[in-house]
């Protein structure tokens, strides 16, 4: 598709319109430790911390809409994301599911994430502003949880590791994942 666009000397020059997708989100969806911007229609929104309250308030996108989740950040909020646990008290890293991929709903997967100076952790699975719990207080090694997939359908899903006794300290998917229907 071309458009025409007329210059003050009557010339014209042609122009390629390039299609935008309908909504973009710059830190890639839901990452409360990167500071993004959603665009859509025109209107951007950027990931902002709530005064002072230790809130991070996530723009991101939902279908072809900016969307808005909010999270309690475990060790407060600055410059638009929340901030890391500080170093020295141990650490999570998921390695799988750690983005990308697809999921058959109906099958089992590990989860599975490396960890230093945690004894138990919890496991949530995130999309958008949903989770839900898939273990609790389990023992951080050996660092692999068997998941039976049972969730909806859908794109943008990411695994959430914590520590049971810090929550502070966690990991999730570094990019979003797809479940795939029966």
């Amino acid at each position: 598709m071309r458009t025409q666009i007329a210059t003050t000397d009557n010339s014209s020059v042609s122009v390629k319109n390039t299609p935008l997708p309908e909504c973009y989100d710059s830190d890639g969806g839901v990452n409360w430790y990167l500071q993004g911007t959603a665009t859509a229609g025109g209107r951007s929104f950027s990931d902002r911390c709530g005064n002072g309250t230790g809130y991070l308030y996530e723009m991101h996108c939902s279908g072809d809409q900016i969307a808005e989740g909010a999270i309690k950040c475990a060790n407060g909020c600055a410059n638009g994301a929340c901030i890391s646990a500080p170093d020295g008290n141990g650490y999570i890293k998921v390695i799988a599911p750690n983005g990308g991929g697809n999921y058959q709903q109906g099958n089992s997967y590990d989860i599975t994430w490396d960890s230093k100076g945690i004894s138990n952790v919890d496991i949530e699975i995130i999309k958008g502003n949903n989770s839900e719990i898939l273990a609790s207080s389990i023992p951080a090694v050996p660092s692999l949880f068997i998941w039976n997939v049972g969730q909806v359908p859908g794109d943008g899903y990411k695994i959430i590791i914590k520590s049971a006794a810090e929550p502070g300290i966690y990991d999730f998917s570094d990019g979003s994942f797809m479940i795939m229907g029966l």
